[in-house]
């Protein structure tokens, strides 16, 4: 432990410019302000209204805070000071990630100074340098380590191995379910593979209790994997293009190279060298392929050697999450199973050299690293000259050092100083270039420092406008310096991303954003009429202007007022929620107006960005005509005439007849919603709130059934007279899900108290 503190602290590991990076600027922060703004309401958030047009809580956090110790930590820091408490999380992250490794390798039979080095090899390697951009990428590699220390309590029969192993998984897919499917398999494998290769007795029976155990712990958190299962079902990405052949070649191709050069965070900006998320290289290449390979040379047939070509089988093999499953490989998110199978293998052959000089064998590894470097540079050469410059000597200049790092390790037999020493140094030089190129990176982006700047008020003490109350009341919307902003002011925020895409509102998604899946930037044809149609009250300028939005608000208004450096301004266009239709047209009408507009190759196609049509606007569209599901029609024509489409009256126009009639009131929490209506006669109501299914909704205390209208928003019907409408959310699956969890936990008692009486 003070070996690798000293690490930390010779490391720029809390170094401000390696956190404000990229996916942890759009993503992380965002996320961990929102999380913590719902723990700290005092109730159980269930839905929030900051993603998109609102979503299902549970299952769009799960994956990033909600059910991850850290982020919990992180709550307890002051909003202005909630970057140090992440600092803070990763050093504990960091600490039990070699902890784990350690109790693992401990467990094989290691020495004290062998576990120790081989933890610290295992900590540092490059997945953890993209682990600390991406900072829930951290837990899954430290639980790994645990459930393979678990799997090791099986194969030994140790006490309590089972209930152990039941718990672990349980933490597993708790913590980060995305990687969960990863870690799973390979732990199956493993547990296997020890079993069959080892002298124990009935490996058949064993396993099947292993299984049962670890099914009892994945059963444990169905109160989590249920409602997401149901929510990611229906997301767009499962129904994504498979990968031709010729990418999976280059995919294989990147991984082989990859596990030759010791990777930076980006490497050169070429489209070609960037796919692969983390390499499989260590920090010190000797505790990777190199001694796996002598120890495999030496003892072919021992399970550490056969342990490394499964895992390298399940590196190259094209599994990913559960976003992907199948459809997708270009990201890389597990190469930590591999990493700890090449570890083990090279303790195992450091354990027998015993001081031999393998000095050779380093010398033609180095040559090989410094070769690959020198493919890696004239590569990028071809495809991008101009942005060649110092991350290509960068990753050349640390591939050379990493080479004579690798040979004096093999020099000295791979002695358990000479892989601490070495570790520990080029994981320090590693952190220190990967600050430098964070520089480097917002240098060249005009945008990034005005970000950064935004982002340090989580460690400066300025922190973020933070509403007062739980209370949202109509929508907000802000200019996108990057996405999630609205999170950080906790306001609704239109512009949001979403790595999980809700297939209630995907329709909706792909016509207003410029993706189906990452809703980073919206890219409507006339963006004027999608804030009238969405509700959106305000718009927030922080004087930073993005890409495609020099136009996107022309005309505006005298600045209302200012609000945390923003100037705000109310939109001409806006309309209160919850405005009365008297005309619709069913949506196969509706989906024959895309017939010009570009496709993204799904269901609904969207305005691309690079053509914007002018010549027609769908927002408005939906202002002016109410969109209806086909099987619906029948039920909403007694309150409503089928009217023609027209919207040649324009904008100002259709906004103003809308504004005639619209909810009294529409106030939003964290459970669901609450709408007031006093209207002069029946009509049919729109609310720009997404219809999931998990809503219940009720009129003066009287269930009401609920449209899907506006491709996934929500249509009820209101009679005349003053009316409340009241909403509650509970997500799909969580009743089932906790009642599977209850089953789980009695099953985990039963074995725990099996396992008591036997010892």
């Amino acid at each position: 432990m003070l070996i690798l503190t000293i690490g930390l602290v010779c490391m720029p590991l809390i170094g401000v410019e390696g956190l404000l990076h990229t996916d942890f600027v759009q993503q992380l922060i965002p996320f961990y302000a929102e999380t913590r703004h719902a723990l700290l309401a005092g109730e159980w958030p269930l839905w929030t209204w900051n993603a998109f047009l609102g979503d299902n809580f549970i299952a769009q956090f799960a994956y990033y805070t909600l059910f991850n110790p850290t982020a919990w930590l992180t709550a307890l820091f002051p909003v202005g000071y909630m970057g140090w408490g992440i600092v803070l999380a990763l050093y504990l992250k960091t600490c039990l990630c070699a902890c784990f490794a350690h109790l693992y390798l401990r467990r094989l039979g290691f020495g004290a100074s062998y576990c120790c080095a081989g933890a610290l090899a295992y900590t540092f390697t490059s997945f953890y340098i993209t682990g600390m951009v991406y900072f829930f990428f951290v837990e899954p590699a430290a639980l790994f380590a645990l459930l393979l220390w678990a799997l090791e309590g099986v194969v030994g029969r140790r006490r309590y191995a089972f209930t152990q192993l039941a718990a672990v998984t349980f933490a597993v897919v708790a913590v980060n379910y995305y990687f969960a499917i990863a870690s799973l398999l390979c732990g199956a494998a493993y547990l296997a593979l020890r079993l069959w290769t080892g002298e124990g007795r009935r490996p058949g029976m064993e396993f099947l209790k292993g299984a049962g155990a670890a099914l009892t712990g994945v059963c444990g958190a169905a109160f989590i994997l249920l409602p997401t299962a149901l929510f990611i079902a229906s997301c767009p990405r499962l129904s994504a293009a498979g990968v031709s052949v010729s990418e999976m070649g280059v995919m294989i191709f990147e991984r082989v190279f990859y596990a030759l050069v010791p990777r930076l965070t980006e490497g050169p900006q070429t489209a070609f060298v960037s796919r692969t998320f983390s390499s499989i290289s260590l920090f010190v290449p000797a505790m990777g392929l190199l001694g796996a390979a002598l120890w495999a040379r030496r003892q072919p047939r021992h399970w550490a050697s056969i342990a490394v070509v499964a895992g390298a089988i399940f590196y190259f093999t094209p599994l990913n999450g559960i976003f992907t499953l199948f459809t997708e490989v270009k990201y890389e998110r597990w190469g930590y199973a591999l990493q700890m199978m090449l570890i083990v293998a090279t303790l195992f052959e450091a354990r027998e050299l015993r001081g031999q000089s393998k000095s050779r064998a380093g010398a033609v590894y180095a040559c090989l690293v410094v070769a690959a470097c020198a493919v890696q540079f004239a590569v990028a050469k071809v495809i991008a000259p101009g942005s060649i410059g110092a991350l290509a000597a960068g990753t050349v200049g640390f591939g050379v050092a990493a080479a004579v790092v690798t040979w004096i390790c093999a020099t000295k037999g791979f002695s358990a100083k000479a892989l601490t020493c070495g570790t520990v140094a080029v994981a320090s030089v590693n952190f220190v270039l990967f600050d430098y190129f964070c520089v480097l990176r917002q240098s060249a982006d005009p945008e990034g420092f005005s970000t950064s700047d935004r982002m340090m008020r989580i460690f400066d003490g300025r922190g973020f406008a933070e509403a007062e109350s739980e209370v949202f009341e109509y929508r907000t919307d802000m200019r996108a310096i990057c996405p999630n902003q609205g999170m950080l002011e906790n306001r609704p925020g239109v512009l949001a991303y979403i790595s999980g895409v809700s297939g209630v509102t995907m329709p909706m998604r792909q016509l207003v954003t410029s993706s189906a899946v990452n809703q980073q930037m919206v890219i409507a044809a006339k963006r004027r009429s999608l804030d009238a149609l969405l509700s959106v009250k305000e718009f927030r300028d922080y004087g930073v202007e993005p890409p495609n939005y020099q136009a996107a608000y022309e005309g505006l208004p005298a600045v209302t007022y200012m609000e945390d450096g923003a100037a705000v301004y109310e939109l001409p266009d806006y309309i209160p929620m919850g405005m009365a239709y008297d005309t619709f047209i069913p949506e196969s009408e509706f989906k024959g107006l895309y017939a010009d507009v570009v496709s993204d190759g799904v269901d609904f196609p969207y305005v691309a960005l690079s053509e914007r049509n002018d010549s027609i606007d769908l927002c408005l569209q939906m202002l002016a005509n109410l969109v209806v599901a086909d099987e619906d029609t029948a039920s909403v024509v007694r309150w409503m005439r089928k009217g023609r489409i027209d919207a040649s009256a324009g904008l100002d126009s259709v906004v103003n007849a809308r504004r005639a009639l619209t909810a009294k009131s529409f106030r939003g929490t964290r459970e669901g919603f609450t709408a007031e209506f006093d209207s002069p006669r029946d009509a049919f109501y729109f609310l720009s709130v997404p219809a999931d299914p998990g809503f219940s909704l009720r009129l003066d205390g009287e269930p009401l059934e609920a449209f899907n209208v506006n491709l996934g928003m929500t249509g009820v019907m209101i009679p005349a007279g003053k009316h409340c409408l009241t909403a509650a959310y509970l997500p799909q699956g969580l009743v089932t899900g906790l009642c599977v969890t209850a089953c789980a936990v009695i099953v985990f008692l039963t074995i725990w108290r099996i396992e008591y009486k036997r010892q």
